[in-house]
């Protein structure tokens, strides 16, 4: 059938597998799946994924009514006659709302989008982001633009979670700096089992440094932005975070050009013991690196740093 393709795909995702869990996509073409079944096999498990529930900080509200249903035009009234599945509520303050259609509804552009825009714009919710979702696809706009901020296929999830939870997710919500982090290099190598793909140790090229910092007088770290070739993760950029010890730090400065050696040197021989420089002059070599087994957490993220086994130069391309 049309979407039996579909069921496979997020039975054989580890992350989603649990997500539309015995549901059948095929039912999308049934005239039967209105919006109800839209909102409770589709639009529900996305949004308790995201980490929204009816009774927490990250708030449901289902079909909330307006006190004052109306909208003004210079003298002219407009009843606002949408009530959106769901607003959402981040610590006590309206943030975005979400309704939900059928499957052969247009959610792109029309009625359903004006209808969305008019009731988040209403001075008593006052959302900047509003969302369809009609089963089959997921559009997500801002008050302030005419396009879609995001707009994919329900077969696409996998792909677009990460921006979707960039738009949507309660911490970017709420931390909207967040949303220039790059994903962490090793959390992604451990969860995809990338690992098995390269050698033990792992190789990864760098063009430069930009970022080394002197942990402890055995410890030091460098970070860097790597992007991979595999299909599917070609569009996505990860910073790495490398930690070694003071033989591996020799090694590096043995093999820097002179001017940039003393420059690192003196940086991690004061305070703060940290070198950054967006334009750090071109230095091509390898780090060989394995997992660390202990993922770490700041206030902000959570990362598993690569253990740096040697240093080897190369030339540069």
């Amino acid at each position: 059938m049309k979407y039996d393709f579909l069921n496979q795909l997020f039975l054989e995702d580890d992350e989603f597998e649990d997500l539309f869990k015995d549901f059948d996509f095929n039912l999308l073409e049934s005239l039967e799946f209105k919006e109800d079944a839209v909102r409770e096999e589709i639009v529900f498990p996305i949004l308790k994924k995201l980490g929204y529930s009816a009774s927490s900080n990250n708030k449901i509200i289902r079909s909330k009514n307006l006190i004052h249903p109306f909208c003004y035009f210079g003298t002219k009234k407009e009843m606002v006659n949408i009530i959106p599945d769901y607003t959402f509520e981040i610590n006590g303050e309206n943030k975005w709302i979400l309704d939900a259609k059928r499957p052969t509804e247009n959610i792109i552009s029309g009625k359903n989008v004006s209808q969305a825009y008019s009731y988040a714009v209403h001075q008593e919710i006052r959302s900047e982001i509003f969302c369809l979702c009609n089963g089959k696809e997921i559009s997500m706009f801002n008050t302030k633009n005419h396009e879609p901020l995001l707009h994919f296929h329900i077969k696409d999830l996998k792909e677009n979670w990460n921006n979707l939870e960039m738009i949507l997710g309660p911490e970017f919500i709420q931390k909207p700096f967040l949303k220039n982090f790059k994903l962490d290099l090793g959390l992604f190598i451990m969860r995809t089992g990338t690992e098995n793909c390269y050698f033990d140790p792992m190789i990864f090229p760098f063009n430069t440094i930009n970022a080394i910092a002197k942990l402890n007088e055995n410890e030091y770290s460098v970070s860097g932005l790597f992007k991979f070739d595999h299909a599917g993760y070609d569009h996505l950029e990860f910073m790495g975070t490398f930690d070694f010890k003071y033989k591996e730090y020799q090694e590096l400065l043995s093999i820097m050009p002179k001017d940039l050696r003393k420059t690192i040197s003196e940086s991690l021989s004061r305070q703060p013991f940290k070198y950054f420089e967006v334009n750090s002059p071109k230095f091509c070599f390898n780090l060989f690196a394995i997992l660390d087994n202990k993922i770490l957490n700041n206030e902000n993220e959570s990362y598993l740093p690569l253990l740096v086994d040697h240093v080897e130069k190369r030339n540069c391309p």
